[in-house]
């Protein structure tokens, strides 16, 4: 008969074997997006401040428009948008399961 404390031991063999995988999968990709994010967010980032500092009139008012776009918006707004958004236009993006489950999930809410 199992007792109380034996109930709620963990299983280390069902964590090494079931979950650790996906986990150090997760890992690298989460390592990847930020190896690949972070410079090209600054260039972006440099590009749009002297664009809006320096440029003529029309760069700058371009450059706003952006800034005032992506700061105006929520992230969830901004992925319904890249996802649903450019198939309208011909663009289609494979979905991951990852991406599925997440706009499933937040559809079914």
């Amino acid at each position: 008969m199992e007792s109380q404390k034996d109930k709620y031991m963990i299983d280390i063999n069902f964590i090494r074997d079931i979950l650790l995988l996906p986990l150090l999968e997760g890992t690298l990709v989460t390592v990847k997006s930020i190896v690949l994010s972070i410079p090209l967010g600054l260039i972006l980032g440099i590009l749009i401040a002297v664009g809006r500092v320096y440029g003529n009139k029309f760069i700058s008012s371009i450059c706003a428009i952006y800034v005032f776009f992506f700061r105006g918006t929520p992230l969830l707004v901004q992925l319904f948008i890249l996802y649903y958004g450019l198939s309208s236009i011909g663009v289609f993006l494979y979905p991951s399961p990852g991406i599925f489950n997440f706009f499933s999930n937040v559809l079914s809410t």
